[in-house]
């Protein structure tokens, strides 16, 4: 979820300068205000001036832009609670929370591998023809899943159903990023994330306890079908927002080869670094939960969560307004650095306050990591594949969170929650390994080619 240090020129393939260059993409099809030109008109004069949300603001007053950042924050909900819901669900109705974890495990798999699949056709074809294919496909698919639960379905179609829905879910994220790299100018796409990533982690925050409390008290299927609901308006009101809409992908003069089907070969390193990320997060999760059962206070388990979201949208927002003299690779790297070291504090702190002191640090860091990992994802994407490439990092998340979560689970049943919160520490250093290891590679492979 870039610094004023971005500035123009070639960018000779074999290294990293200290100022990247923006790759050249297409923006004068994006239907916005002719009277308003929104890569110089945002306020400027008035962020020097103005207060530390001001750089937050002046995007907002783009035209369209409020709309369709509010569309894609409800429209990350179906996303952020899918796999919380499908647990709650599947656990009331069949008591066995092995089973529910297997059932989530498929609708995450789907989930993450979709997600680039949807954005790339959202390239190809645009959002809101996408957008409306998507939505059908996920209110049919998750109709399914929620009835062939509760009316006990033969156990098969259970796993069919909660695959077909992690088909169906598109990556609205990816989909909102692409609206801001084309709308707003290299120096604000650092602050456009930012301030997506704020989205992404309130709907993290937000909708587990929401999903959970309806599926305490009204019907195990409720948080669900509410988060469902929620993404499907968002993403409707995202599609029919055509004026802010990228422009489509160029037509393509030659068959596709295999080259235009695989990831983008640019984002990867990024990607494999957020597969680490979501290893953390995913471990983390579980263990915050074991620990608090532990401590005999199981409310603490989603206040932990909660601090950890909450001081990564603090450390989103700070970082987003910030401007740098140091290229966005050299910050993506920092950040991976100091996200490793601060890792260490969570099997090092077990005592209560401790631990939530250290959540807290450790967000701070955690937020800025995923920003400039997308800013650097946005900068190096091919422009024809932009959607698609910013939801290669998402898919990393994903897999991750999935492969955290049942790592630490296993250590968590077995030893206790220091286990867990090692697996955790062990993926935050691996997220330094990745991004050092990746970028080193992309330089040397640059440097022969």
């Amino acid at each position: 979820m870039e610094g004023s240090a971005i500035a123009g020129g070639s960018r000779p393939p074999s290294t990293d300068q200290k100022s990247e260059t923006p790759v050249a993409r297409p923006t004068s099809d994006v239907n916005v205000d002719p009277r308003v030109d929104p890569r110089t008109d945002l306020g400027h004069s008035d962020e020097s001036r103005g207060s530390f949300l001001s750089p937050y603001s002046a995007l907002l007053r783009l035209p369209g832009a409020a709309a369709f950042y509010v569309a894609g924050g409800l429209g990350r909900y179906p996303r952020a609670t899918l796999s919380l819901g499908v647990v709650l669900l599947v656990s009331a109705e069949s008591g066995s929370y092995a089973t529910a974890g297997l059932v989530a495990s498929m609708l995450v798999l789907l989930l993450a591998v979709s997600g680039p699949a949807w954005s790339a056709a959202m390239d190809r074809f645009g959002q809101a023809r996408v957008l409306a294919l998507s939505l059908i496909a996920l209110i049919l698919t998750s109709t399914m899943l929620i009835v062939v639960v509760t009316v006990d379905a033969p156990r098969p179609l259970w796993f069919l159903s909660a695959a077909l829905t992690g088909a169906s879910a598109p990556d609205l994220g990816s989909a909102v990023r692409a609206r801001w790299r084309a709308l707003v100018d290299q120096k604000r796409v650092h602050t456009a994330f930012a301030l997506e990533s704020v989205a992404d982690e309130s709907a993290f925050v937000v909708a587990p306890p929401v999903v959970t409390l309806l599926a305490a008290s009204v019907h195990p299927a409720a948080g669900l079908a509410v988060a469902l609901l929620l993404g499907v308006v968002g993403a409707v009101i995202l599609l029919v927002q055509t004026r802010t809409e990228p422009p489509r992908a160029p037509r393509r003069t030659r068959k596709r080869t295999l080259r235009d089907v695989l990831p983008p070969v640019e984002v990867l390193p990024v990607s494999f670094a957020f597969v680490a990320i979501g290893g953390l997060f995913g471990a983390f999760d579980v263990t915050a939960i074991g620990w608090a059962a532990d401590v005999g206070v199981p409310v603490l388990g989603g206040t932990l969560i909660g601090i950890l979201g909450l001081s990564m949208a603090i450390g989103s927002t700070v970082f987003g307004v910030l401007r740098f003299r140091i290229s966005m690779r050299r910050r993506y790297l920092v950040a991976a650095a100091l996200l490793g070291v601060l890792s260490v504090l969570l099997p090092a702190t077990q005592s209560g306050m401790l631990l939530l002191a250290a959540s807290f640090v450790l967000g701070l860091v955690v937020g800025p990591m995923v920003v400039a990992g997308l800013a650097l994802v946005e900068h190096r994407s091919p422009p024809a594949r932009a959607t698609e490439a910013l939801a290669y990092p998402s898919t990393g998340l994903g897999i991750g969170v999935t492969a955290g979560a049942t790592l630490a689970g296993a250590m968590l049943d077995a030893e206790g929650p220091l286990q867990g919160y090692l697996v955790a520490t062990a993926f935050g250093l691996a997220v330094v390994l990745l991004a050092v290891a990746g970028e080193g590679i992309r330089r040397w492979v640059g440097a022969i080619a």
